[in-house]
């Protein structure tokens, strides 16, 4: 073939102990020793993070809803429309789903560039869905689709710089916001027009990841570990004006009232809420208020009747009572995979 050297094809990848259950940081749970015992969980872990989850409803009074959609392995992503008449969420095998708070049903988008869902956000007259995360060959990105499930995917951000999440189109602009998180590093804040470049805001010192903008489209809400916990700050969204900060003690996935005057946030089981206001000595808070005791999966959402809403393990679905054990494992590794796959 005119001396061309002929590629060589990787080995296509085989199954060695398939159904193994899932950990923390997507770690398989096994163990083996050196003449070839294997021990390891199936299933599902609790705690994990990789377990059955439902989505639940509940208010600060304490009415509890749970609802009827099906339970599923629901990650990273979930985003509520402005009516509160449908929740977007996305599960481990990267397939998005629109359920309708109502009446439990949920309905699947067409399949996306993004492997990786990394935050999901609607438009804010709730016709379209931002999907945010890992590309399919390389680098992450912002796209947008239909809410509905009826127009094609566009691309609106590209990068190779660092994990790449859509914070939202910003108030009273058709300006999109976005975060680009370097690894272990930096985040910095783009914002772009239709049409033109992004470009920086601001650069948070630590890793963002959740960041909300607030309903007048003045502030964005974050929270980073710059000083070693996670805690939850407030900046204007324009480049003028200092961080805020707003917890001291620790938080996560801040969240506005649809009036903004509420942030919430979570501190382990607990969510908290402060007043927010804006005057002209800058933005000021009140004194932190517990609201909720929820066993919730990363994020939430609030409605605009107040309403939380968040996915919390299915209960007993991921407890362990068992460890399979099997030996001569490295026999059936070589039958799998070929003779020499333990070198």
């Amino acid at each position: 073939m005119g001396g061309a050297r002929e590629r060589r094809r990787a080995p296509a990848a085989v199954a060695l102990a398939p159904g193994t259950a899932i950990a923390r940081n997507n770690a398989p749970a096994f163990a083996f020793s050196e003449n070839g015992t294997l021990v390891r969980a199936t299933g599902y872990l609790q705690g994990s993070g990789r377990e059955p989850m439902r989505v639940v409803a509940e208010t600060a009074g304490g009415s509890r809803r749970v609802l009827s959609a099906e339970a599923d392995l629901y990650a990273r992503g979930l985003a509520l429309s402005p009516d509160g008449r449908r929740l977007a969420a996305s599960t481990a095998d990267e397939t998005i789903w629109i359920i309708d708070t109502e009446r439990g049903m949920r309905a699947k988008l067409k399949p996306s560039a993004i492997v990786e869902v990394m935050s999901l956000r609607f438009s804010l007259d709730g016709r379209s869905l931002l999907l945010s995360g890992a590309r399919e060959r390389s680098g992450y990105g912002v796209m947008q689709t239909s809410a509905d499930r009826t127009a094609a995917l566009e691309t609106l951000v590209e990068t190779k710089e660092g994990e790449c999440e859509a914070v939202g189109f910003v108030p009273g602009t058709r300006a999109l916001l976005s975060s680009v998180r370097k690894m272990g590093g930096e985040t910095t804040f783009m914002r772009q027009e239709p049409g033109a470049e992004p470009r920086a805001v601001f650069t948070e010192a630590g890793g963002v990841v959740g960041a909300r903008i607030s309903p007048d489209g003045r502030l964005v809400a974050f929270d980073s570990a710059s000083g070693g916990d996670y805690q939850v700050y407030v900046r204007p969204l324009s480049s003028e004006g200092e961080r805020v900060t707003v917890t001291a003690r620790g938080g996560r996935w801040p969240v506005w009232s649809r009036d903004g005057r509420t942030l919430f946030f979570r501190r382990g089981r607990q969510v908290l809420a402060v007043t927010a206001s804006v005057t002209g000595g800058g933005i000021r808070f009140g004194e932190e208020r517990a609201v909720l005791e929820w066993d919730i999966a990363r994020s939430f959402e609030v409605g605009p009747d107040g309403t939380f809403y968040g996915v919390e393990p299915v209960p007993g679905a991921a407890v362990q009572t068992s460890l399979e054990l099997q030996t001569g494992w490295f026999a059936e590794v070589e039958r799998l995979a070929g003779p020499g796959a333990r070198r």
